[in-house]
């Protein structure tokens, strides 16, 4: 993985564009591959994970979540 990072750095913004994607569109293709109910599981999973907790913190949380988001989609257009 070092040496992916390495190349990368040494690419164009418009080339580690094109890289990403790629990269965007391999992972798709993957996860469509894998069957609707293996997904729904895995999702399904945290299904209650928040049920406990009171509205302050999940406002909180998904203050955070919004945040971190725009943070690193804003950061993939730099690229």
């Amino acid at each position: 993985m070092i040496a992916i990072n390495e190349t990368l750095r040494l690419l164009p913004p418009e080339a580690k564009q094109e890289v990403f994607d790629f990269v965007e569109f391999l992972a798709q293709k993957y996860l469509k591959k894998q069957s609707t109910s293996d997904r729904a599981k895995r999702i399904l999973s945290f299904a209650g994970s928040w049920k406990d907790m009171n509205e302050n913190d999940f406002q909180g949380l998904e203050n955070e979540i919004y945040e971190r988001r725009e943070k690193s989609f804003s950061r993939r257009r730099e690229m």
